[in-house]
């Protein structure tokens, strides 16, 4: 939302009111039927009439204050009502027939009690009587347009719908757009993309219940997407490529448009079509040379088809060796240039002096990414120096809440004591959509200034003090939960199955070092006691500082004999069942309080405590690894044993 959240608001009341009235809608449409000198206009919501197949566009237009206050906006005339009226009304003049849509418009000069820049927005009875107002306002407007809107869903009724169409819905939406991505980018039609997925099926021993449908789905998806967007007429971004590629090669671009020198930056990012595209522009002119810049270590966009092999031997993808037309090949590369003694198709320099981290974080990532079998060989270099790398093992419960809330709880501590000011502070996650409730609740928690991003998002980033947290085999990087439903298009590399090396974990080590090197300074990472990432293990110990919340004789105790006891300090955090209770452990996060062994008189105590919220401090308490339910898992989590021998004292 802007400053003033006039239109986030109003957008966030008309979505509710269409759900409440069982009205599917879709969201920030493009109108492909009316132009604009812009190219087009995007309105917010389009629906529907079942009964008269007539399609309904609302849209709601900001106050000319909330425009004004929100200059990075380019075309605001679009948001104009009577902008929007003309859109709908028949012009003789224009190619496009308005006659089977209506045009609902909000104004949001009409709908608020004063101007927006006024406004105490930051009041929630402000914003409920404003969105009030609006969903007021539409049931005026559809009641005029002959709109019924009788029937209104309440209470859980809503909640299953708006589960049922905008969550299981969208997921099968999205699922099968990503299906649909992953075939293009490896530039398999329908036909193509069948027989992969069928000998996919085949060579797997277990596939998911549902996966051979769901890919009958997508394929049917495909073939219509494929006579929509014919890359012509009708493209978007990955099809524009292929269309680039497709011309150059058949020479239909003029001369004019091809290039003696052609400059790549970030290289180990182009997946197999945009090499196509470089090696097609090269072909046009005998003259070409290309340099690119890159760093196969940091290509982390595999979903996208981006591949480190490709960058590898680009000389090779490229065609370099190719030198059919040259009667000379050693004049063209020594003319004009005499520090080139004899021919080579191409070469590569390599740069090694990492100008932005220190010795320490640039040695650590060195060693962690030189565990991947498909990379270049290279030494970096640091600044000279460095602290140490900070690990910081919590000995919370594996549970999502518990270290959700445990680890929020020291990235809280680590920023409190932090010599650098919030915007010199950098939290890396390894994903945001796909672990809303972590990432929004730290939103919440942390300054403002603070830079949250997804390791994905930090290329080109740099701070002086980064945390990264969930560094874990549970939750965090590497992030190995398998998707069932894309596997039979989402299939790997040809050159890892001829190594016989895991991609999907080679691609992970990319984005932790791509993680590890934007620190300045300082590096703290987080991991869970006993479920540590195989990153973690892979950082030498020489280089890092490992924060327990047992002594090394006491994790020794623990690893040898399952068991250790030590005096333990914390707060009841909550009390679930008789038997099981969380303390907030003063040095290592939510952990669960195990009290089937607990006497009469230690459960009372418990819920003393509990109900009073007091520090309390448990001698001779005893902790355990505890494996999960699931038996295949490789993790163990801590566990506190309250029995006869610990003694609870407040």
């Amino acid at each position: 939302m802007d400053t003033i959240p006039e239109e986030g608001l109003a957008h966030e009341a008309i979505a509710r009111f269409l759900m409440e009235h069982q009205l599917e809608y879709d969201y920030q449409v493009h109108l492909d039927w009316a132009h604009s000198p812009s190219g087009g206009f995007v309105l917010d919501f389009r629906l529907v009439d079942e009964s008269t197949n007539e399609t309904i566009y609302i849209e709601y237009c900001t106050s000319e204050e909330t425009r004004n206050d929100r200059p990075r906006y380019r075309n605001l005339n679009s948001e104009r009502p009577e902008t929007i009226r003309r859109i709908f009304e028949p012009n003789e003049n224009l190619d496009t027939d308005p006659s089977d849509k209506t045009g609902i418009i909000l104004e949001g000069s009409e709908i608020l009690e004063a101007t927006s820049d006024t406004i105490n927005w930051d009041d929630p009875r402000t914003q409920e009587t404003f969105k009030t107002a609006v969903q007021r306002r539409l049931q005026t407007k559809f009641e005029a347009a002959g709109l019924g809107v009788d029937t209104r869903l309440t209470g859980e009724d809503l909640m299953d719908y708006v589960y049922e169409t905008k969550v299981l819905k969208q997921d099968i939406v999205d699922n099968v757009a990503e299906f649909i991505s992953q075939a293009r980018v490896r530039e398999w039609g329908p036909d193509e993309a069948r027989k992969e997925v069928t000998k996919h099926i085949e060579e797997t021993d277990e596939i998911d219940e549902g996966v051979p449908e769901f890919c009958e789905l997508c394929l049917a998806a495909y073939r219509e997407f494929q006579e929509l967007f014919d890359n012509r007429t009708k493209t978007d971004f990955h099809g524009s490529i292929v269309l680039t590629r497709d011309l150059l090669e058949a020479g239909e671009v003029s001369g004019e448009f091809c290039y003696q020198y052609i400059f790549i930056d970030e290289m180990q990012d182009l997946n197999p079509v945009q090499f196509g595209v470089v090696k097609a522009l090269a072909e046009q002119r005998d003259d070409t040379r290309i340099f690119g810049v890159g760093d196969d270590w940091q290509s982390i966009f595999g979903f996208q088809g981006a591949r480190p092999d490709l960058f590898i031997n680009f000389g090779d993808v490229l065609g370099a060796g190719e030198h059919e037309g040259y009667p000379d090949p050693v004049s063209v590369f020594t003319d004009g240039n005499p520090l080139l003694s004899e021919y080579d198709a191409y070469m590569d320099t390599r740069l090694e002096d990492n100008f932005r981290c220190p010795d320490t974080v640039v040695a650590a990532s060195n060693a962690v990414i030189r565990n991947n079998e498909v990379r270049t060989d290279k030494n970096p270099t640091g600044l000279d120096g460095g602290d140490r790398i900070n690990v910081h093992h919590l000995g919370c419960d594996i549970y999502p809440y518990k270290r959700n809330v445990s680890t929020q709880r020291k990235i809280e501590a680590l920023i409190h004591d932090s010599e650098y000011p919030p915007e010199d502070i950098q939290i890396l996650l390894r994903q945001q959509d796909g672990d809303p409730e972590f990432y929004y609740s730290l939103k919440k928690a942390v300054p403002d200034a603070i830079d949250i991003r997804t390791a994905h998002d930090a290329k080109g980033s740099e701070a002086e003090h980064v945390i990264i947290p969930k560094v874990s085999k549970v939750g965090g990087y590497p992030s190995m939960k398998p998707d069932p439903w894309l596997a039979p298009v989402k299939q790997p590399p040809a050159i890892y199955k001829e190594k016989d090396v895991p991609y999907q974990l080679e691609e992970e080590r990319r984005l932790f070092y791509v993680a590890l090197t934007r620190a300045e300074t300082r590096l703290d990472v987080i991991t869970i006691q006993g479920a540590e990432s195989v990153f973690i293990e892979e950082m030498p110990d020489q280089l890092c500082t490992h924060h327990y919340p047992l002594s090394g004789s006491e994790l020794e105790t623990l690893e040898n004999d399952n068991e250790c006891r030590k005096t333990v300090f914390g707060s009841i955090d909550a009390k679930f069942t008789e038997n099981f209770a969380t303390l907030d452990w003063d040095s290592g996060g939510l952990i669960d309080l195990n009290l089937y062994d607990a006497t009469n008189e230690q459960h009372q105590r418990i819920e003393e405590l509990y109900t009073n919220g007091s520090e309390a401090v448990f001698k001779n308490c005893g902790i355990e690894y505890r494996k999960p339910s699931d038996d295949d898992a490789d993790y163990k989590g801590l566990q506190l044993q309250i029995d006869a021998d610990v003694t609870i004292e407040s």
